[in-house]
């Protein structure tokens, strides 16, 4: 089974995280799959926006972290996001709507973060739990600070505290709220509205837009970088004993409450 389903239409294009199982957590596969999908994408210009969204009842549940404790266990080395892959939706000259059927958890966040607007079913909801884990949100701590209320943004990145949709639309931070058997529907008209515009005007207002948004994603991620080695040794540690906590699917609390995920980039 493919990690990512990319399907292209009359010009907009859907982008399904695949792995309904592990409520579409991200693994290497799927993270090389959305680079050379979105690089496809980006390329064809009869694509004018795109729609992230995931099969089954969740988002993403972030990143697969079964996978990483098992290279561990492997003696592999840990490995991140492709650097290709690094905010490659917020990149793309292209607009990007993310369709948040269902949780969006840890990188699951993030990556509705990455896309330009957010639509959510009623039952969707968001969290960052990786301080818990030993971790950082290095993209939800940039977008999150300059998206919404800094209080409420702080009270995502150091609680872990869960963001219902309902909530998450009075903050800003999802633009509408839609039942879930029409999120899909409602996305596609967006697209299609979007796609009547000068692509060339929608390129320019992206980027101009982004920058306006203020502050450094850079000066962001080297703040991580300089206590790579710290985070390095208590990552290690918790997500080992996570892994382990969490042998067999929902063993511990109810499945899909996010017990596949606990990483960002």
């Amino acid at each position: 089974m493919v990690a990512l389903v990319y399907e292209r239409f009359d010009r907009y294009a859907i982008f399904t995280m695949n792995r309904p199982e592990q409520l579409n957590a991200q693994n290497l596969a799927f993270w090389h799959e959305l680079a050379e999908a979105v690089d496809e994408f980006n390329r064809d210009p009869d694509m004018r926006a795109g729609i992230l969204t995931g099969a089954g009842r969740a988002f993403s549940a972030g990143r697969d972290l079964k996978e990483v404790a098992a290279r561990a266990h492997d003696g592999l080395p840990a490995v991140g996001v492709p650097e290709a892959a690094r905010e490659m939706l917020s990149r793309s000259p292209k607009p990007f709507i993310a369709a948040v059927n269902g949780l969006a958890v840890g990188g699951g966040m993030e990556r509705a973060l990455d896309c330009d607007i957010r639509l959510a079913a009623p039952e969707a909801y968001f969290c960052l739990p990786e301080p818990i884990h030993g971790l950082v949100a290095p993209l939800a701590t940039h977008h999150l600070i300059t998206a919404i209320p800094s209080g409420t943004a702080l009270w995502l990145l150091l609680a872990g505290e869960r963001l219902a949709a309902a909530r998450a639309r009075e903050v800003g931070l999802v633009q509408e709220v839609v039942a879930r058997d029409h999120l899909i529907e409602r996305c596609v008209e967006l697209a299609r509205q979007i796609a009547l515009a000068s692509p060339v005007a929608i390129a320019v207002t992206k980027r101009a837009a982004l920058h306006a948004r203020g502050g450094s994603l850079d000066a962001a991620r080297r703040v991580v970088e300089e206590a790579s080695g710290r985070l390095a040794a208590d990552r290690d540690r918790r997500v080992a004993a996570f892994a382990a906590a969490h042998d067999g699917r929902g063993r511990r609390g109810q499945p899909g409450e996010g017990d596949q995920s606990v990483t960002s980039q």
